[in-house]
């Protein structure tokens, strides 16, 4: 038997969003003491008052949980440093309500820079097709890990640099690495930093016997790829290059059996969902489950709400909500998996170099709508090379974008804004929210 680690400890929990409360609530079940602070309430929460930092007695304090976006140079962590307290993040709590548990779930777990919402999906979606049991998707997406229920036979999970790196405990049965481009450079100070705040899942996994499905489009996968390869022969590599042993090639799947012709929904479209179908049906596969029963789930994937999201079609038209699209690069793979839309950009800019977005637009034959308090910066982005328009606000840029449609007989009305929704929304969702209810209110 594991001896308990919550026992008669101290932990101060900062931060009560979703994942801040499961915690306080698997630290209650297991007895633990309790401490909670947060910037923004004041009030009673779950039965507790939010202390702030000075306000909390440290001597009782023998572990620090910050939210997962907290950052290091907030207040707390840095008394919490001071203090001397071991600083963990919610990983590491459910790293051990695992290995405490009298039978726990297997589980997938899913990191990189982009693709991990769409893959963590999609793994789920095929395992529910075929495994026997409960399939739960978690972390990053969906349920907070300490939520996730136990009874379950996979738990799939997304994780985040920001949950990896408070952690030392987790080993996945299978981890799986999307891509590793740059990101996160304010959090963890440098691209190195970040590549190994993700890499000790890899690390971690390994050392547990457990199997790795890596990405190997990118320079940094490929890398990882090579080293783990003189480690263990748990290793399967994923992508769109030919050198993966589990490949997409537009409509066909690679694998070392053999070629088969994939059904790919339209939550699916463009060839960056390529990479994610090859890296969901590796991870599968290395769970041991059979390729053939696992095929034909793939094409009533419904895909996540606000990423590519197909909307509705009516006619000849469809609608698309991409709202989840907040830079240009996401932007980018919107472009070429609908060439020909009547793009919907704008909002709140990152201020980021535009000139690839300009590229896709020029490739694709978009046609730009601009809105929102930056509807100018791309406009002037786009002058030139694709038509572009400004317009106040969301609703004028879609009626103007469904008018020239009309005019052409149809086409794909694609949100896919490149741009944060703080100008006018409080987040994305509520941004594709309200395109899905124009679109609603149009086809009526």
């Amino acid at each position: 038997m594991q001896a308990d680690p919550l026992h008669n400890r101290g932990f101060y929990v900062y931060g009560l969003g979703l994942s801040g409360r499961a915690v306080v609530g698997y630290l209650e079940d297991n007895m633990a003491r309790i401490f909670v602070g947060d910037d923004k309430l004041e009030q009673e929460c779950d039965g507790y008052i939010p202390q702030q930092v000075d306000d909390v007695d440290w001597s009782l304090v023998d572990v620090f949980i910050p939210a997962p976006g907290l950052p290091g140079t907030h207040p707390a962590y840095e008394r919490a440093r001071a203090e001397h307290c071991e600083i963990l993040g919610e990983l590491e709590l459910y790293a051990w309500r695992l290995m405490l548990a009298e039978e726990a779930p297997r589980v997938i777990a899913v990191t990189g820079t982009n693709g991990k919402s769409t893959t963590t999906a999609l793994i789920a979606h095929l395992l529910g097709h075929v495994g026997e049991g409960k399939i739960v998707a978690g972390g990053n997406l969906g349920l907070p890990l300490l939520k996730m229920p136990l009874d379950a036979s996979w738990h799939v999970v997304e994780l985040s640099s920001y949950q990896l790196d408070l952690q030392s405990s987790f080993a996945a049965d299978v981890a799986v690495l999307t891509n590793l481009g740059i990101d996160h450079l304010d959090r963890h100070g440098s691209i190195e930093a970040y590549h190994g705040a993700k890499k000790k899942l890899f690390d971690q996994t390994c050392d547990h016997g457990g199997r790795l499905v890596l990405g190997v489009d990118d320079e940094a996968g490929a890398s990882w790829h090579q080293e783990f390869a003189n480690l263990t022969p748990r290793l399967t590599s994923v992508g769109l290059a030919g050198h993966a042993q589990i490949h997409v090639d537009g409509q066909a799947l690679h694998v070392r059996s053999g070629t088969y012709q994939l059904d790919i929904p339209k939550s699916l479209q463009g060839r960056h969902n390529g990479e994610n179908i090859a890296t969901a049906l590796g991870a599968c596969l290395a769970a041991g489950f059979d390729l053939e029963e696992l095929l034909p789930a793939l094409s009533s994937f419904p895909g996540l709400p606000h990423r590519l999201e197909h909307v509705r079609g009516h006619g000849s038209f469809e609608f698309v909500n991409d709202s989840k699209a907040t830079n240009a690069a996401s932007a980018c793979h919107a472009l070429r998996a609908w060439p020909g839309a009547y793009w919907l950009v704008g909002g709140l800019s990152k201020r980021e170099d535009l000139l690839m977005l300009a590229r896709a637009a020029q490739e694709t034959s978009a046609k730009a709508f601009c809105f929102g308090k930056d509807a100018r910066v791309f406009a002037e982005a786009l002058q030139g090379v694709v038509p572009a328009k400004e317009f106040a606000d969301l609703p004028d840029a879609f009626q103007a974008a469904v008018a020239d449609a009309s005019k052409a007989g149809g086409g794909a009305i694609l949100l896919s804004p490149a741009s944060a929704s703080f100008d006018a929304y409080p987040n994305f969702m509520a941004r594709g929210d309200h395109f899905r209810e124009l679109a609603e209110a149009w086809v009526a």
